[in-house]
């Protein structure tokens, strides 16, 4: 028996936002586990050992320990020929909601001031776009987003000229 074109979409989609399909008939902020995508050095965050399981408190724009930054209520700007996509420029680096303990780093997003919460009008933030494949009914402008973002330092950490040595394949 193979996949369904369904089961095929649902686990890609799981995939690309960071989760195992663990829990098939689960919505992929409830998977339980979490699945680490294929990454470039260019993409490896090389401070991450420094960003806390739970972050602390932090007001709009603070840094901390020189590895992540607080935004708060963030503006979102409509993607230019869409009418449910959302970006702004510092919307990228986002430490992902599922991150630490699972909890503290969550996206609060907001229509007008009032909550959207995860699974409501179907958003997804994904590479530096917040959707809302289910529409924007019941939600007023502006969108704003809460998140924290990683500013450290990038790549494998290698400055003295230093090979690595990934052995025989």
């Amino acid at each position: 028996m193979s996949l369904s074109d369904s089961q095929k979409t649902d686990l890609l989609f799981k995939q690309s936002m960071g989760v195992a399909n663990s829990a098939p008939n689960k919505q992929f902020y409830e998977q339980p586990l979490r699945a680490a995508p294929i990454v470039l050095p260019e993409g490896i965050w090389t401070d991450s050992v420094h960003i806390p399981n739970t972050p602390p408190v932090m007001n709009n724009g603070d840094v901390y320990g020189g590895v992540i930054r607080r935004w708060v209520d963030l503006p979102l700007a409509l993607v230019a020929g869409s009418t449910q996509a959302f970006t702004a420029p510092q919307l990228k680096n986002i430490i992902p909601f599922n991150y630490g303990d699972g909890v503290s780093y969550n996206y609060q997003i907001k229509g007008n001031g009032v909550n959207v919460l995860f699974g409501q009008n179907d958003w997804v933030l994904q590479n530096n776009v917040l959707t809302f494949y289910g529409g924007l009914s019941g939600i007023q402008m502006p969108i704003t987003i809460s998140f924290y973002e990683y500013i450290g330092q990038f790549g494998v950490g290698l400055t003295d000229g230093a090979n690595l040595d990934f052995g025989t394949f």
